[in-house]
This record gives structure tokens, sequence and C-alpha cells, in this order.
């Protein structure tokens, strides 16, 4: 800027001249506009210099608080990164329990189609025991009508003598066949309500029991019909196994009750670990 400087000193005290006294006749107006105008000029720059040295405070004062902005967003941005570093090992961790349970889930499917054809192997043996077991009990009783009937007079008399006997014999036979169609209708509903559970008849001893069972009663057709409490004593024998049979069924079905609640909490627990898993993907996709 030009800086123009008027003396203070007066014009009176200046040596007269023709051409300072001219200059001051007809120039005087010019120079009282010039030096208000420096005035002016002076005062317009201490307010720009006022205004740039609060510019420059303004500046200092917002790049302080940027920085101080910027500190914060940094830590804020290492909170971030921790958070989902820990989301992203709740997730691997998430999936590994999902894997893990789809793998117990598969070998419980597979233990329990293993278990269904265990007992339908047992059903179907039962049923042919069963099966044996009634003819050879009706065998016995065509047998023992084919011996009342052509036995003549003594066969009748011995029949007449013995005939109390034989009705307690009869009415045991009876109820073994009762009780065998008992068992063995409980057994058919028990599976099928495909109970997933293995019931093992060596184990518990029924089917060699059975198996003796029948053995002794070949063997008492062959004595005869002399010794009827060995018979009464086999069908109590066979009372306390169908007990213990339905006792094995009535187990069956407890343990069929406690595989399904274990299945519905399984399945309760993967359905909330998805719904979790699908929330913190999401989360992950769109963070705020």
């Amino acid at each position: 800027m030009f800086d123009i400087s008027v003396s203070e000193k007066p014009l009176e005290q200046r040596p007269p001249s023709d051409f300072s006294a001219s200059f001051r006749n007809h120039q005087h107006p010019l120079l009282s506009t010039l030096q208000s105008q420096n005035r002016g000029l002076r005062l317009k720059l201490l307010e720009s210099e006022h205004r740039l040295s609060q510019v420059h405070s303004r500046r200092r004062e917002d790049s302080k608080a940027n920085a101080r902005v910027v500190e914060i967003f940094a830590s804020h941005r290492h909170c971030w990164q921790e958070e989902e570093k820990c989301l992203l090992r709740q997730i691997d961790s998430g999936e590994e329990e999902i894997t893990r349970l789809c793998a117990t889930v598969e070998e419980l499917e597979k233990s329990e189609a293993e278990m269904r054809q265990n007992v339908e192997e047992l059903r179907r043996v039962n049923e042919g025991r069963n099966h044996e077991m009634l003819n050879f009990m009706a065998a016995r009783s065509e047998f023992e009508e084919f011996s009342d009937c052509g036995g003549g007079g003594e066969c009748c008399s011995e029949s007449a003598r013995f005939g109390e006997v034989g009705d307690v014999q009869y009415e045991s036979v009876e109820s073994l066949c009762h009780l065998k169609h008992f068992v063995s209708s409980n057994k058919c509903l028990l599976f099928q309500k495909g109970v997933p559970w293995k019931v093992d008849g060596e184990s518990t001893g029924v089917s060699s029991k059975l198996e003796l069972l029948e053995h002794e009663l070949m063997k008492l057709e062959r004595i005869g019909k002399g010794d009827q409490s060995k018979v009464r004593k086999k069908a109590k024998r066979y009372q306390a196994l169908s007990r213990k049979i339905d006792d094995l069924c009535k187990r069956v079905d407890s343990c069929n009750q406690v595989t399904n609640l274990r299945k519905k909490r399984d399945s309760a627990f993967l359905r909330k670990k998805r719904v979790r898993i699908a929330f913190l993907q999401r989360e992950k996709r769109d963070p705020v």
C-alpha cells in the first residue's frame, strides 16, 4: 500500500515561496481529501489485521478441535474393530457349535435307525416265539383230547378221577395263552409308536427264560399229566416274565419321552443360535 505521510507542521511555519503559496491556495482541498482517505485506509488496515488475527486464532482452535475429533474417532474405531473381532469370534464359535450339533443330530438319527431295526428284529422274534408257543399249546390240547377220547373206560375213569386237576391245568394253559396274547398286543402297540430304544432280551434274560420254559413244557408233555404242580409253577413263572416285559415296555416309553424332550431342546437351541448368527451377520453388513 502507498503510505502517504503528511507533515504535521503547520503551513504558516514553512518558508514562503511562490510555488508553495500557489499550491496551498489551489491544492488545499485535494490534500485534505487525501489525508481523510489515508486515515480511512489506516482504519481499514487495522480492522483487516484484527480480522486476520481472529481468523488465525479460529484456525488454530479449529485445528485443535479437529485433532480432538480425530483422536475420538480413532478411539471409537479401535473399539469398533475390537467389537467386530469379538463378534466374528462369536460367529465362528456359533458355526462350530452348529456343526457339532448337526453331527450329534446325525449320530442320534443313526442310533435311532439302528434301534428301530433292533426293535423290529425283536418284534419279529417275539412274534415267532408267540406263534410257536400257541402252536405248541394247540398241539398239546389236541393230544390231550385224543388221549381222552381214545383211552377207553380206564382213561375215562382216570379223567373222572383227575377231573378237578385237569380243569386247573386247562385254566392255566388258557391263562398262559391269554397272557401271551396280552403281552404280544402290548409289544405290537409299542412298536407301532416307533419307540427308539434298544430292548435287549438277552441282557434281561427274557428270551433265555422263555426257551427254558418251552423246554420244560416239552419235558412235561413227555412225562404226562400226572404232575400238575409243575404246570402251575411254570404258569406263575410265565406271569412273572410277562410282568417283567410290561416293566420293560414302561421303561421304553419313558425313555421315548426323554428322547423327545432332548430333541425339542436341541432344536430350540439350534433355532436360537441361527437367529443370533443372522442378527450378527446383518449388523456386520449394515454397521451403524
